[in-house]
C-alpha cells in the first residue's frame, strides 16, 4: 500500500503527462448545465493571469470579475460531499455516509502485521474490523471502521482506538515495539452506489461523489478508479450514441459495481453476528 498523498500525485502526474492542464489552488463556486455544455465559475489564487482553458473548453472573465469556463463535459471527483451536486441542486441535505473510518500511521511494528495484512472481525465491532497493512519503508498503517447506526457511534472511535491498541492480541500483531506516529483521522465514507443519482445531463459523479465505496470493507480507491474511467470510456470518448450521457455512465456503473454493492450488503448482515465473521477451522483470510 502507499500513502494517499502519493497515489494522488502519481496520478496527477499521469494526466499531465496526457495533455491536461492542471489548475491548482482553484475551487468551483458555480455551476449551471445547458443542453450541451457546463458553465462552471473558478475562485482562487489559481485562476490569476489565466488565459485559456484547457483543450475543449473556452475561459472568459465575468463581469463580476469572477472567471468562467465553459466545459463539454464535467467529471465530478469532488468527494462525498460533492460541491458540483450542490452547485447542480441534487446533494443530498444531511447525508453522513455508511461507514466511518480512522486511522494511524506507526513504526517499529515487528509483529505478524510487520509483513502481512491483517484484518480482525473484533466482537464489538461487527460488522466492523480493525485493519493493518504496511506502507513503503519502515512504516505500517493501522486502521479501524464502523458502519454508522451499528454497535459503536462514532462519536466513542477515539476512545475506543486506544482501547484496540492495549488489547493482548492486536499488541502481538503490531508487537511490543510499535508506535503510532503523527495524529490519528477520521473520517466517514459513502457506500450507496445503488441510490445515488450517477450523472446529470452533462456531469458524471465519480468515487466518493457517486458513493462508490464497499459497503462490507469502506474501500473505494478501486471503484473511484473504475468509476472515472468508465465516465472517459463510456461518455466522453464515444461521443453522442442515441442516448443521454446520464443513461450511458448510469448503466455502465450498475453493469460494473452495483452487483457487487449488493453482494457485500449481504455478507454485512453475516458480518453482524458473532457465527458470521468466525471463519472454519484451518481456514485464513
Amino acid at each position: 500500500m502507499v500513502p494517499r498523498y502519493d497515489l494522488d500525485a502519481a496520478l496527477l502526474g499521469r494526466a499531465s503527462k496526457a495533455g491536461a492542464e492542471i489548475i491548482e489552488g482553484t475551487a468551483v463556486t458555480a455551476a449551471v448545465e445547458g443542453d450541451d455544455h457546463v458553465e462552471v465559475e473558478l475562485g482562487g489564487a489559481g485562476t490569476a493571469g489565466r488565459a485559456d482553458g484547457p483543450v475543449g473548453t473556452s475561459s472568459t472573465g465575468g463581469t463580476d470579475g469572477a472567471e468562467r469556463m465553459r466545459a463539454r463535459w464535467v467529471v465530478a471527483a469532488d468527494g462525498m460531499w460533492s460541491p458540483m451536486r450542490k452547485h447542480l441542486g441534487i446533494a443530498e441535505s444531511g447525508y453522513l455516509g455508511e461507514w466511518h473510518a480512522f486511522r494511524q500511521y506507526f513504526t517499529g511494528v515487528t509483529g505478524a502485521a510487520a509483513d502481512e495484512l491483517v484484518i480482525l472481525f473484533e466482537a464489538d465491532l461487527l460488522p466492523g474490523y480493525f485493519g493493518r497493512s504496511r506502507c513503503p519503508a519502515t512504516r505500517r498503517t493501522s486502521g479501524s471502521g464502523i458502519q454508522r447506526g451499528g454497535k459503536v457511534a462514532v462519536t466513542e472511535m477515539k476512545a475506543l482506538w486506544a482501547d484496540l491498541l492495549e488489547r493482548r492480541h492486536i499488541r502481538e500483531i503490531l508487537g511490543p515495539g510499535a508506535e503510532g506516529k503523527g495524529v490519528h483521522r477520521a473520517w466517514p465514507i459513502p457506500a450507496r452506489i445503488d441510490t445515488m443519482v450517477p450523472a446529470t445531463k452533462r456531469t458524471m459523479f465519480v468515487g466518493d461523489a457517486v458513493g462508490a465505496c464497499d459497503v462490507m470493507t469502506g474501500e473505494g480507491i478501486g471503484q473511484a478508479l473504475l468509476s472515472g474511467v468508465l465516465a472517459a470510456t463510456e461518455v466522453i470518448a464515444d461521443g453522442p450514441r442515441g442516448h443521454s450521457a446520464a443513461t450511458r455512465y448510469g448503466a455502465a456503473v450498475r453493469g460494473h459495481l452495483v452487483a457487487d454493492h449488493r453482494m457485500s450488503e449481504l455478507l454485512v448482515r453475516a458480518l453482524r453476528h458473532r457465527k458470521g465473521a468466525r471463519p472454519r477451522s484451518g481456514w485464513q483470510g
